[in-house]
């Protein structure tokens, strides 16, 4: 039975969000439309648990760290590789969503943005392509290519309703591909391999798991690295978003060595962008108290 702080708490909570919803709505006249990520993750977490894992959780994919001009000039990374987009991501565990979408869901955005984009994340995670990303910058984009071809041919045969929007992001996707003036013969390749995998045309064969991708990614690089010159990358899709690496195993219960007694394992987190530096207040650094 819960404890009585825990129903106030509780009902407290419920209310908070009654009032947050029923406030945007009558200041929705007043900024652009989007749909935030908070109102629907109920929804989209029982959509996305029902149609592939039970076990996967929704979560806000954070915005990419930009990176200084000192360490594009250092690592001569090119303006069409600076990515500042939020894109969703999955580790295998954990689908995380952009914070906000366009409110109109025929340029890709609203509750259907959002399940098309949970639903490629967790395609991916229930293929287990988080646990077969290679290493190598050049074999692990051709890996996601190929895994991005099963996985969208996989939502059009187990996911029709979502057909029309997927068609409607792989259109907008070849819009927004960088000129090919602006790639070397390396990059060239592998982008011809991102331009038939948006394609709406079924390609004659996908991989049926992770492992064969990740064999055909490796000899394809094998293939590409033979034109030359050094690969930079090529610009991401913002309909299949990221794919990191599982999150690191650790034991569920240790041993407490003062008591000998099991405890729970301390939690740990992985930092993946550069945090945000609070202001600090006029008053904070006074000697004297109060």
């Amino acid at each position: 039975m819960s404890e009585p702080e825990d129903v106030l708490l509780d009902g407290a909570h419920h209310a908070t969000l009654f009032v947050q919803r029923l406030w945007r709505r009558r200041s929705a006249a007043q900024a652009p439309e989007r749909v935030r990520l908070a109102d629907v993750k109920s929804r989209v977490e029982l959509f996305v648990r029902a149609a592939f894992s039970p076990d996967l959780v929704v979560g806000v994919a954070e915005p990419p760290a930009v990176p200084t001009w000192f360490a594009r000039l250092g690592r001569r990374l090119p303006n069409h590789l600076v990515e500042r987009r939020t894109l969703a991501a999955t580790d295998g565990a954990t689908v995380r969503l952009p914070r906000t979408l366009p409110a109109d869901e025929t340029a890709g955005g609203g509750l259907v943005g959002y399940r098309l984009l949970a639903s490629q994340a967790a395609a991916r995670a229930a293929r287990g392509t988080p646990h077969h990303l290679p290493h190598d910058p050049l074999t692990r984009d051709l890996f996601l290519v190929r895994e991005a071809a099963a996985v969208d041919r996989l939502l059009e045969a187990d996911l029709p309703g979502l057909c029309p929007a997927l068609r409607a992001a792989r259109a907008s996707e070849r819009t927004q591909r960088p000129d090919a003036v602006r790639l070397n013969p390396q990059e060239t390749a592998v982008e011809a391999h991102v331009s038939a995998a948006l394609t709406d045309d079924a390609p004659a064969d996908v991989s049926p798991s992770p492992q064969a991708s990740r064999a055909w990614a490796e000899q394809t690089a094998e293939t590409i690295r033979a034109l030359g010159g050094p690969y930079r990358g090529v610009p991401a899709v913002v309909l299949w978003g990221r794919v990191t690496p599982p999150p690191p195993t650790l034991p569920v219960r240790f041993v407490d060595p003062d008591t000998d007694a099991e405890a729970p394992a301390p939690r740990v987190g992985r930092l993946d962008r550069r945090p945000s530096v609070r202001e600090a207040a006029e008053d904070e650094d006074d000697d004297s108290v109060g």
